[in-house]
């Protein structure tokens, strides 16, 4: 078994490339928040975290290529800016008129 040995420049080219596909969630999440619920959003991301994460788990197990579990890595980093703000905004959402605030229940 051989392994490949990627420069640190490299790993910090990848690392950043979660950082944008997190945003890259967001940035979806912003453009679909009018025409399609909450609980909508918050499906169509946990759908694709799940298929995103079953790729990296076929991907490792069979020793697939490096790009293989990036794009998987990046689909899975998508997800979770997708996931995030939703949740916060359906856990919210029971709370009505002390939503956001700091009072207690």
């Amino acid at each position: 078994m051989s392994y490949i040995v990627y420069t640190p420049q490299m790993f910090s080219i990848l690392f950043a490339m979660n950082g944008i596909a997190i945003m890259m969630g967001t940035q979806i999440v912003k453009r679909v928040a009018g025409r399609l619920t909450e609980l909508s959003i918050f499906r169509i991301g946990l759908s694709l975290s799940f298929i995103s994460t079953s790729a990296i788990l076929i991907s490792v197990l069979s020793m697939g290529s490096l790009s293989a579990i990036f794009v998987s890595t990046f689909l899975f980093a998508v997800s979770i800016g997708i996931i995030g703000p939703v949740s916060f905004t359906l856990a919210m959402e029971s709370h009505g008129q002390i939503a956001g605030s700091a009072l207690p229940f």
